[in-house]
């Protein structure tokens, strides 16, 4: 895969219901640099092309999403990204590339190939703005925009034919403001990590799966699962996605949840029970970027304990622990008092509320990963002996396990 320390991080851009749609592709060498502040941009820019197409593939990184990348100047007038399937990316134009002649007829070049493009970071008085008929996305830096300004600005980019993204939203209140402005994508850490918002109350659905789980931890007959889905048939639908889905490899389709049940079996119900609570819980759904961020996160977890030489039970310990790191931020509740009501074992317990352990090592460097803090991936995964390529691999291997789940369709 290259340098034996690339990451290839992406973050989600999700529509007005809160439904990924896209994924910013963003690369790092090493641990040297969270901000991609690269010596050399334009061999970052041509690595994220590479190795996203080449060596790892765009259906196991994209799924069915888009892929935005950034590009430099040199690489625009290059041509070499004119290699790339028009249908999958779309082209980000950085915000220090002039709009001269050269660059826009860089860009003319690549519409007529069937490419989109979007300008990054656009704020007002931006000196691309005569690049705007070229582009189909325009994508608003919050951080760099006077809110006082920012209601002006959209009203002067709704005239044209682009879509609206504010990117770098932080908090629930900057979606919910450019919601209501007319923005039609977002992008931002908040939908990676979002904000707990306290005092929310469960839908009945959610509870009966969060009463399920603590049944099974505490050993219960399967036969409860039954019971405790039929009140619930939107439950029982999402059970059968999950099992008919084709990370499931089963060639025959399962039409009972009895069936789908005894196919899945006792020791990993739990991991799909957690799966339906998310998308219970979640505004977007099956396609809400907590959920996906999540079972990603519990699919890596899954995979890296490979390396460290231990029984399938704690490999499956590992994914539910993954899944259930964002807990807190899905029920509004203090993750303490969520993780002791599902009844779960101590080394769990301990790796959710205090990362001790070495399950609590893994956790800590794939919420690491999430964050992009690369250097703190690097430290942990070498506490534990797990060579940051074979993590990266584990990665991608969870990206692709999550399409295949059809999370995202």
């Amino acid at each position: 895969m290259g340098h034996p320390n690339l990451f290839l991080g992406r973050q989600p851009i999700v529509d007005r219901n809160e439904r990924i749609v896209a994924y910013e592709l963003l690369f790092r060498s090493s641990a040297a640099s969270q901000k991609a502040d690269f010596s050399d941009q334009n061999q970052a820019a041509a690595s994220v092309v590479v190795d996203t197409f080449m060596h790892m593939g765009p259906n196991q990184v994209l799924g069915a999403a888009l892929g935005f990348f950034n590009v430099t100047r040199q690489v625009l007038e290059s041509g070499s990204i004119a290699v790339l399937p028009a249908d999958r990316v779309v082209i980000e134009i950085l915000e220090d590339i002039e709009p001269d002649d050269v660059a826009i007829a860089a860009c003319e070049a690549l519409r007529k190939e069937g490419f989109s493009l979007a300008l990054d970071d656009y704020v007002p008085g931006d000196p691309r703005e005569e690049m705007l008929p070229l582009v189909d996305w325009v994508k608003v830096d919050l951080l760099e925009t006077d809110p006082k300004k920012l209601k002006r600005l959209v009203r002067q980019l709704r005239a044209t034919d682009a879509k609206l993204l504010a990117e770098k939203v932080s908090t629930r209140a900057e979606f919910e403001h450019c919601h209501a402005l007319g923005f039609e994508y977002f992008q931002g850490f908040y939908f990676a990590h979002p904000e707990i918002l306290t005092g929310r109350s469960m839908k009945p659905e959610q509870a009966a799966l969060f009463d399920l789980m603590g049944r099974l931890q505490r050993d219960e007959d399967i036969a409860c699962v039954v019971e405790g889905l039929k009140p619930h048939p939107g439950l029982s639908v999402g059970l059968l996605r999950i099992a008919n889905s084709p990370a499931m490899a089963r060639a025959q389709r399962l039409t009972r949840v009895e069936d789908a049940l005894v196919f899945v079996g006792r020791r990993q119900l739990h991991r799909w029970l957690a799966v339906l609570l998310f998308a219970e819980g979640c505004p977007g759904g099956f396609r809400d970027p907590l959920l996906i961020t999540a079972a990603k996160r519990g699919r890596l977890l899954e995979l890296a304990a490979l390396h460290l030489d231990v029984a399938a039970a704690w490999c499956d310990r590992a994914f539910l622990v993954g899944i259930l790191a964002s807990i807190d931020a899905l029920l509004g509740r203090p993750k303490q008092d969520v993780v002791r009501e599902l009844h779960l074992d101590e080394e769990s317990e301990s790796a959710l509320l205090t990362h001790s352990g070495r399950l609590g090592e893994l956790l800590f460097a794939a919420e690491s990963f999430d964050r992009s803090e690369f250097d703190r991936v690097e430290e942990s995964l070498e506490r534990l002996g797990i060579p940051a390529a074979e993590f990266q691999l584990a990665e991608i291997a969870a990206y692709a396990w999550v399409h295949n789940l059809g999370l995202e369709s």
